[in-house]
């Protein structure tokens, strides 16, 4: 955090910078677009006094100088004059030349009543000036030789005199000329280069101020586009700043997640250790509990035919049966008990049941009980509330449901007794239910001295007799639906004239297509026997 702080303090920092900068860069700027005004409008004034004076040139000194071209073709007339006053000997025309003394005046005048400054004109002046007064020096010099020397003899001389004067005369007239038309040449060249050469600065002048103004803004956009990616690059690293403490805190999650993982990890090592350690131990116990089912041979000498169908919910169940054949040897002991539970615990209660059975065959053997299927089911009840000790205090609650079957081949008699399990008897293709209590055998609620009602029925050839546990009848399969002990009895009305190993199957596919992909709910048990 420090070190993000200390860039936005470098960014604020850089960008103060850069207005205090652009401030000072304001400053020649205005400087310079201050002495561009003053420059202009000293050129516009420069042109103007240019322009004044050429309009002086054109409006004044020219008609001036027109003046003095006429005045010079009047000084050549007098000074023709003046040569034929010689002549003729005319003293009286020389006075003239003293008038003539005007013309001068009048110039001199017109020059400075017009008050040109410029000295061209001056020297014009000057020019005329001295030619007017050479002029006026040879007439008087040739008035004064007249008078003093003989007109005749002097013609001669007089003639190559006036001729040498109208000479000079003409070449001073033609070097006037030219020095007006040179100083004119030259004063509208001076002017025209002046207007080019103010031209030529103000376009130099406005293409310099162009281009400092052009680099002037475009380090001025440089800097704004500077500071605003300054400002731009504070939001953005107040966003990964925000981003950063997001970035930490997921880091922190995904270590403290790794951390997790590693724990359950092992965890689930352990635990599959366990389970397999488990499982193995009730695979083990599986074999114990088969080892523990009687063998059907014995029906084989009280029936014509009989199936088994057994099978767990899981790897060992609370379902069993046993088949004792008793010492006479003419009675059989059939039972079908359904012990509560299921899994290990259901198992645990078949080995204590187991035990309880063993006790009441060897009872029934020593004479010491009567081989009824109700006293049977009484002694189981007594016998496990008592090894439980499950009275109305007891934390524990277990039993069984069942049925005792009873029968003697000599007699053909058949005594049944049930606990919440019925018997399905078929005799004639009539099938009857023979119902047992509705009592469970050992649980707390049951009383202990509890009587079992017992039914005595007569077998003749081809009855059919089937007991079986609650596994089937209360399997929850197809829409939900249970498959219930309406579908059983009409399911063993259906098969029961097939051969029983066939019974067998067609019971297991019903079951199978009943339950489609439902898991078990229970332990299934189905004793059938035909007599």
């Amino acid at each position: 955090m420090e070190f993000y702080t200390y860039k936005m303090k470098e960014k604020l920092i850089f960008f103060y910078q850069k207005l205090s900068l652009i401030q000072k860069l304001s400053i020649p700027l205005i400087i310079s677009l201050l002495f561009g005004a003053l420059l202009t409008v000293m050129i516009v004034k420069q042109v103007s006094i240019i322009d004044n004076n050429t309009i002086l040139l054109k409006d004044n000194l020219i008609p001036l100088l027109e003046k003095s071209t006429n005045n010079r073709a009047l000084l050549k007339k007098i000074s023709e004059n003046l040569t034929f006053a010689i002549l003729a000997d005319e003293k009286d025309m020389i006075s003239e030349i003293t008038d003539n003394n005007t013309i001068e005046k009048n110039l001199k005048e017109m020059i400075s009543n017009q008050k040109i400054a410029s000295s061209y004109a001056q020297i014009s002046l000057k020019s005329f000036s001295n030619y007017f007064k050479i002029a006026t020096e040879v007439a008087l010099n040739l008035i004064e030789d007249a008078s003093e020397e003989d007109s005749t003899c002097n013609m001669n001389k007089l003639l190559i005199k006036y001729n040498q004067v109208k000479k000079d005369f003409l070449a001073l007239n033609n070097e006037i000329d030219y020095a007006i038309s040179k100083k004119t040449s030259l004063i509208e060249k001076t002017s025209q280069e002046a207007i080019y050469l103010t031209i030529l600065y103000v376009s130099i002048f406005s293409l310099v101020l162009f281009f400092i103004s052009t680099l002037i803004y475009k380090d001025f956009n440089r800097r704004i586009n500077l500071l605003s990616q300054s400002l731009d690059s504070l939001g953005v690293q107040k966003k990964l700043m925000t981003n950063n403490d997001n970035l930490s805190l997921l880091t922190n999650h995904i270590n403290q997640t790794i951390t997790d993982y590693a724990i359950i990890e092992s965890q689930r090592k352990e635990l599959s250790k366990v389970n397999r350690d488990i499982k193995e131990s009730i695979e083990y116990a599986s074999f114990i509990q088969e080892a523990i089912l009687p063998s059907l041979t014995p029906l084989k000498n009280y029936t014509q035919d009989y199936f088994i169908y057994w099978k767990p919910r899981d790897i060992v169940g609370g379902d069993i049966y046993f088949v004792s054949e008793l010492k006479s040897q003419n009675e059989i002991i059939i039972m079908v008990i359904d012990g509560v539970g299921h899994g290990v615990s259901g198992a645990f209660l078949t080995i204590l049941v187991k035990a309880i059975e063993t006790q009441i065959i060897a009872e029934i053997n020593s004479g010491k009980l009567e081989p009824s299927p109700s006293k049977i089911l009484q002694y189981f009840n007594k016998s496990i509330k008592t090894m439980l000790k499950q009275d109305k205090s007891s934390k524990s609650n277990t039993g069984f449901d069942g049925g005792v079957l009873y029968y003697n081949k000599e007699t053909n008699i058949c005594k049944y007794a049930g606990a919440k399990t019925d018997l399905y008897l078929i005799q004639n293709n009539q099938l009857e239910i023979i119902k047992g209590n509705r009592k469970n055998v050992g649980f707390v609620r049951t009383k202990i001295d509890q009587k079992y009602k017992e039914h005595k029925i007569y077998i003749e050839k081809g009855t059919k007799l089937y007991i079986s546990t609650d596994g089937i009848t209360d399997q929850e399969g197809l829409n939900n639906s249970i498959y219930g002990k309406d579908k059983f009895k009409d399911l063993l009305l259906k098969i029961h004239k097939q051969p029983f190993i066939k019974q067998k199957e067609q019971i297991k596919e019903s079951f199978c297509t009943f339950k489609d992909n439902y898991k078990q709910s229970d332990d299934i048990t189905v004793l059938g026997i035909i007599f």
